[in-house]
């Protein structure tokens, strides 16, 4: 299997919107004018685009089941699609859930499937509690005061189910991409992975990555971009799940020469033991 390039991802991806007879609804849901603008994200690799997701797909096992929490915009959907025999995703929005499962049929891998057989999309998310939903609500709220745009505008949990209690199946990797920003405060780093865990097959992984500040903001320590202050920081995490746990930094960029702009990602590969 390999690993598509970006024009070739890009190329899929917005056949499978088109076809899917959703473009409008999907353009409205992330503010986008065309889907012109998707090549701008995918590249923009500091914000998580194609070659972060590349890097951090890459640096797992590649084979059987995979299950990814909050997917967004959907690239990590498609982009396993093209590896895994199985994608398993929960997008907690009832309205991108619904612009996802009408795409997937869309979406023809390198290797002539269609995602649609190979994956299913739950209307579903990990701490669906009131408080996570008045936190949301509290949020939009103060971003409508404060006439600030953003695709957070249209994200509504309020119908989600809580995924541990509809999801039944044990995966090979649990797959998250940028999505710390996306739980409430009220949903510790602990819960997270407590709760990833229990998706897991035995001696199988989850795979986490964010920008390393993004880490080091919310779980609160000081970050060194070597990963090692973070990985003395969540090992007692891990430890008392018992799992082990590596943090592997990564480069990502934008642009060449004086407009090139750099950053450290952090990817957490943690193995349940037992």
């Amino acid at each position: 299997m390999n690993f598509p390039s970006a024009n070739d991802f890009y190329d899929r991806f917005c056949k499978a919107v088109v076809r899917s007879g959703r473009e409008q609804d999907f353009l409205n849901k992330w503010g986008l004018g065309s889907l012109d603008d998707v090549h701008e994200i995918l590249n923009n690799n500091v914000q998580g685009g194609y070659a972060s997701h590349k890097e951090s797909i890459m640096s797992g096992n590649v084979s059987g089941s995979v299950l990814t929490i909050g997917p967004g915009m959907g690239f990590c959907v498609f982009l396993l699609s093209e590896m895994y025999d199985h994608v398993y995703a929960a997008e907690p929005d009832g309205e991108n859930c619904s612009i996802l499962r009408s795409i997937t049929p869309h979406y023809i891998t390198g290797n002539n499937k269609a995602a649609g057989d190979i994956s299913e999309i739950y209307h579903a998310g990990i701490a669906i509690t009131e408080e996570a939903i008045k936190y949301w609500d509290m949020k939009q709220q103060l971003m409508k005061k404060r006439h600030l745009k953003g695709s957070i505008l249209n994200f509504d949990i309020h119908n989600a189910q809580e995924l541990g209690q509809i999801f039944s199946h044990r995966v090979s990797r649990v797959y998250l991409h940028k999505v710390i920003s996306s739980f409430s405060i009220a949903t510790s780093f602990e819960h997270i992975i407590t709760q990833a865990r229990e998706f897991l097959l035995p001696m199988c992984d989850i795979t986490w990555s964010e920008p390393g500040y993004i880490f080091a903001d919310i779980l609160g320590f000081e970050n060194d971009n070597t990963g090692r202050n973070m990985l003395q920081n969540i090992k007692p995490v891990f430890d008392k799940l018992n799992m082990s746990v590596d943090v592997i930094p990564y480069l990502v960029f934008n642009g060449e020469g004086e407009n090139r702009l750099e950053e450290t990602w952090m990817l957490i590969k943690a193995r349940r033991n037992d």
